[in-house]
C-alpha cells in the first residue's frame, strides 16, 4: 500500500492518451426511433461539447441532443466506418433541465466487425446528468477491433423517453480506464415504499401471479407472495363509469384502515391504481416519481389502460364480507384491443392489501406495480418482485437512507482517487475509512449484531475521523506507477453509533467500492 501514498501528478503526462483524437465521421442509428425536434446526427458529431476531448463538457441545450420517439428501451448501434481498435468510448448523459431522467440509467455494450455478430462488452451505468455542463462517463474499450459498437438501453431514469446527448470514440490500445463499481449495500436502511417498474409491457413478469401487503404495525406492511386467490366478479358487481385517464370514488361498507388513517371510501383511476383520496392524478404514463411523490396512499398496478374503449371490458366493484374487490375485468391497453385482467383486494377489517394479476397484456406502454404512503417518500430503488416474493420483504415504518460511499474520482494513477460518505447519522460519533486489497463479500453482518450491514474491503489500512456533520470526504493518493495499473482497492466506510445495533457496541457501514486502477 505504500506505493499507492507516493507523491501526486498529472494525468496528461501520458501523452499518447491526453492528444488522441476521435474517430471521425461516426454515425449511429437505433431501434428507437428519433423523437421529431431531435436529430440523431446530434449524438456523434460534437454539437455541444465544449472540447473534442475526453475533458469536455457538453452544454444543457437540448436542441444539441438526441431522444428517442417515446421509447425508454431498445438498441443504438454506430458505426465507426472502419474496424479499429477501440480504446475508449465517452459517453455524455442527456443533460437539459426539461427531464434529467430521461438519461440513460442501465445498459450493455457490444462491438462488432460486421454488423451482424456482436460480442458482449461490458454493463454501464452512467451517472445520471445535473443540467450543468457535464463530462464523459468512460468505458474501457480494451482494445477491442470493431466498426460497430452497439449500446442496449436497459433503464432509464423515469422519463418516457430515453437521450444522451453524445458519444464519441478514441481509438488505440493499452489504456485501462479507472473505475468504481458499487459493492452490497450501506446499512441501516429503511424504505415506507417500494415498486417494480417495467419499461414496456412485454416485460412484465407478474401474470398468473399474486401478492400480499398484510400490516405489520406502525403503518408498514410485510410483503409476500399471494395469500388469496382470484375472485371471479359476481353478476352483482358493480360496472364504474370510466372514461378514458379518468377516476371515481367507491364508497365502502367499512372504512379501509391504512398508514394514514382510514378511508371511507377509495378512488379507483382508470389507469390502474387505487388511492385513499383524490389527488394523484390520472397519469398513463406509470413512473416510480410519480408513486413516490403521490399526495395520497396508493396502490399502483399502473399502465395506461382504456375502459371506455369500444369493446373493451370494464373495471368492476364488489364489496363481500368486509372485502372490496375493484377488478379491471378484460380491460384494453389504450390504442389496443388486447385485455388485461387483474384485481385489488382490500380487506377492511384487517387492513390487508391483495393484488392478484390474471392474463396481461403483453402490448401498450410501461407497468408499474407497487405502494407508497401519501406524501413525498425516499426511493428504495427498483424491486424485482417475482425473484423477492418466493420470499418477503417488510416496508419500514419511516424512511432512513443508509450510509452510502461513492467514488467523486476514478481511481488512476498519479491522481488523487476521491470518496465521499453520505447519510452519516447526527448521532454518530467516530467514523473509520477502511481500504483493502480483498473484498470479504460479506453481505450481512447478522451474525455479529449487525443485521443489514456488510462487509466489504479487508482491514488493510484504516484512518480514523470524527464526524462532524452529515457528509465525509476522505481520498487514497495513487503512485504515478504503471505497475498498479488493473489492480483492484477496495474500500468502505464504517461509523460508530453508539446502541444501533450490536456492532461495537453500535456501528453501521456503507456500500463497498471496487476501486480498478487505470491510467485514464
Amino acid at each position: 500500500m505504500k506505493s499507492f501514498r507516493l507523491a501526486l501528478i498529472t494525468l496528461c503526462s501520458f501523452a499518447s492518451v491526453c492528444s488522441a483524437q476521435f474517430i471521425p465521421g461516426v454515425t449511429a442509428t437505433s431501434s428507437m426511433g428519433t423523437f421529431s425536434t431531435y436529430n440523431i446526427a446530434n449524438l456523434t458529431n460534437g454539437v455541444g461539447l465544449s472540447s473534442m476531448t475526453l475533458s469536455g463538457l457538453h452544454s444543457a441545450t437540448w436542441q444539441d441532443m438526441w431522444i428517442t420517439n417515446q421509447i425508454t428501451t431498445g438498441s443504438i448501434t454506430f458505426n465507426l466506418g472502419s474496424v479499429v481498435p477501440i480504446a475508449v468510448i465517452a459517453v455524455w448523459n442527456y443533460n437539459s433541465s426539461i427531464s434529467l431522467q430521461r438519461g440513460v440509467a442501465l445498459m450493455d455494450v457490444y462491438t462488432s466487425v460486421d454488423g451482424v455478430n456482436f460480442t458482449f462488452l461490458s454493463t454501464e451505468a452512467p451517472p445520471m446528468a445535473t443540467a450543468a455542463p457535464v463530462g464523459p462517463h468512460l468505458i474501457g474499450g480494451n482494445g477491442v477491433p470493431a466498426q460497430y459498437v452497439r449500446f442496449d438501453v436497459l433503464q432509464n431514469y423515469g422519463n418516457n423517453y430515453t437521450g444522451l446527448s453524445e458519444v464519441q470514440f478514441e481509438p488505440g490500445s493499452g489504456v485501462t480506464v479507472g473505475s468504481n463499481t458499487t459493492l452490497g449495500q450501506g446499512c441501516i436502511r429503511s424504505f415506507t415504499s417500494f415498486y417494480e417498474s417495467f419499461a414496456t409491457s412485454a416485460a412484465f413478469d407478474l401474470a398468473n401471479s399474486a401478492m400480499s401487503m398484510v400490516p405489520v404495525g406502525g403503518g408498514s406492511y410485510i410483503v409476500l407472495s399471494g395469500a388469496t386467490s382470484y375472485v371471479a366478479p359476481s353478476a352483482g358487481a358493480v360496472a364504474l363509469t370510466l372514461a378514458d385517464n379518468a377516476e371515481t370514488p367507491v364508497p365502502l361498507a367499512i372504512p379501509f384502515p391504512h398508514a394514514g388513517g382510514s378511508a371511507a371510501s377509495l378512488v379507483v383511476c382508470s389507469n390502474g391504481f387505487v388511492s385513499v383520496a383524490s389527488g394523484n392524478g390520472v397519469s398513463s404514463a406509470p413512473t416510480a416519481t410519480t408513486l413516490l411523490n403521490a399526495p395520497q396512499t396508493g396502490w399502483w398496478a399502473a399502465h395506461n389502460y382504456n375502459p371506455a374503449a369500444a369493446g373493451s371490458g370494464v373495471v368492476k366493484v364488489e364489496q363481500i364480507a368486509g372485502t372490496a374487490y375493484i377488478t379491471w375485468d378484460g380491460v384494453y391497453s389504450s390504442g389496443t384491443t388486447t385485455p388485461s385482467t387483474f384485481q385489488f383486494q382490500f380487506d377492511c377489517v384487517s387492513g390487508a392489501v391483495h393484488l392478484v394479476f390474471q392474463t396481461m397484456s403483453t402490448l401498450g406502454n410501461a407497468r408499474l406495480v407497487g405502494y407508497s404512503p401519501g406524501g413525498t417518500s425516499l426511493n428504495p430503488g427498483n424491486t424485482d418482485l417475482s425473484a423477492a416474493l418466493p420470499g418477503s420483504f417488510t416496508t419500514g415504518t419511516t424512511d432512513i437512507l443508509p450510509l452510502t460511499l461513492s467514488g467523486t474520482t476514478r481511481p488512476v494513477i498519479g491522481t488523487p482517487w476521491n470518496l465521499n460518505v453520505t447519510n452519516v447519522p447526527a448521532t454518530g460519533v467516530i467514523g473509520l475509512d477502511i481500504f483493502g486489497l480483498i473484498d470479504p463479500s460479506i453481505p450481512d453482518l447478522f451474525f455479529l449484531g449487525a443485521p443489514g450491514c456488510c462487509s466489504r474491503s479487508s482491514l488493510d489500512v484504516m484512518n480514523l475521523w470524527i464526524v462532524a456533520g452529515s457528509t465525509h470526504a476522505y481520498s487514497l493518493p495513487l503512485a504515478n506507477d504503471p505497475a498498479i495499473v488493473g489492480v483492484h482497492v477496495y474500500t468502505q466506510a464504517l461509523v460508530l453509533q453508539p446502541g444501533v445495533n450490536l456492532l461495537l457496541g453500535g456501528a453501521i457501514t456503507s456500500n463497498g467500492i471496487d476501486g480498478k486502477v487505470g491510467n485514464l
